[in-house]
């Protein structure tokens, strides 16, 4: 079990048991649901960040546009709130949070005019402090799709990827990725909303458009596999695991050898939304489909993926359900489920991630730790 976690004055910890409820709970105040609160989740360490992106919603949620890093070895205290005072009221600072080697990106999408599509923090004397600000180029809105990498920060604007060097303590655009890398007979439809990274392989989300019937097109998920060589990013593989119509972007997710491709789909013969997790094992080089996993009946499962070892976490937040695979044998098992609170403003499963071996669940309001069974 955890030994310790932050306490905000807004947040309050209770310890629960252990017949399948959370080790540990953050809850939102009772005055109101943020809809939107831990809408995204970065991971490094003991440091873990929450992008809010709460708005209002009509039924007396509150405008909080920020990030909130929480400092897991601390027993007490508040998470230091970062957010972007000179941005325009509407843009949704805290929509995307990447956090790799002390280096914290949060995105701004879509931002306003000469609002930065993404800001990057450090940490000095315990404080988070803003270090730079990338904006947007060639008018794109970059920060719907973040990765940070040891000396890099990648920006998406869902339709490419561009690359920062960070070297010398500033950035400059080194090299641009496009879904004009990967097409051949079809187009591409969305490229880099989600991004995954471990430094050396660099997995994009996408969307390839095909023909349904005659004259119907529909999109299909798939991802783009970039390996780092020579100082750039050089496209390796194009994985696309089969013609199902995505209606949503690609998510993806990337741990030792193991791929996870997810997306909401819709088959031309079953007509059922569903979503599906298609998992990879990388050798050598070389990905191959291991397995399939359907969660079918439920529309948004596989609306959050993460991975770590042999677990795959999957988040369903309509059904207010996380579910925790292990892929060690031929077939992913699966292993153990978490329930949580259900709704359109309440979402139990709306963002996942590792924190060691403990499971990370978010939802607007809370925020679950979870320690994770064999």
């Amino acid at each position: 079990m955890l030994s310790s976690i932050v306490i905000s004055t807004w947040l309050s910890l209770s310890a629960v048991s252990t017949s399948g409820e959370p080790d540990r709970t953050f809850s939102g105040p009772e005055r109101s649901i943020p809809v939107g609160f831990g809408r995204s989740l970065a991971v490094e360490g003991t440091t873990v960040v929450l992008g809010t992106s709460a708005r209002e919603s009509g039924r007396g949620a509150f405008a909080d546009f920020a990030a909130y890093v929480f400092d897991t070895r601390r027993s007490a205290g508040s998470p230091q709130r970062l957010s972007l005072a000179d941005a325009h009221p509407q843009s949704r600072f805290g929509c995307n949070v990447a956090l790799r080697g002390g280096v914290l990106a949060v995105g701004v999408c879509p931002e306003k005019a000469r609002d930065p599509a993404v800001v990057l923090f450090s940490q000095r004397g315990g404080v988070w402090g803003e270090t730079a600000r990338i904006h947007s180029r060639d008018g794109r809105r970059l920060g719907q799709g973040l990765a940070v990498t040891a000396d890099e920060v990648l920006a998406s604007d869902g339709n490419v990827v561009d690359v920062f060097d960070q070297a010398d303590g500033g950035l400059r655009g080194v090299q641009r990725l496009s879904g004009e890398d990967v097409q051949r007979k079809r187009s591409v439809d969305s490229f880099g909303s989600y991004l995954a990274t471990d430094g050396e392989t660099l997995v994009v989300g996408m969307t390839e458009v095909f023909r349904l019937q005659r004259r119907l097109e529909a999109s299909a998920p798939g991802a783009a596999i970039y390996d780092r060589r020579q100082g750039e990013w050089r496209l390796a593989e194009v994985l696309r695991p089969m013609d199902v119509y995505t209606r949503n972007n690609t998510r993806v997710a990337i741990d030792g050898p193991w791929i996870a491709i997810a997306a909401q789909t819709i088959e031309d013969r079953r007509p059922t939304v569903r979503g599906m997790v298609f998992l990879y094992r990388r050798d050598n080089g070389h990905s191959r489909l291991a397995q399939t996993l359907d969660g079918e009946g439920h529309p948004n499962w596989a609306a959050s993926v993460a991975l770590r070892g042999d677990g795959l976490l999957v988040g369903d937040p309509t059904a207010g359900r996380v579910t925790l695979h292990r892929l060690g044998g031929p077939k992913a098992r699966l292993a153990h489920e978490w329930s949580g609170a259900a709704g359109r403003f309440v979402q139990f499963g709306g963002d996942v991630a590792w924190l060691g071996d403990a499971a990370l669940v978010t939802g607007p309001s809370v925020i679950s730790l979870f320690v994770t069974p064999p």
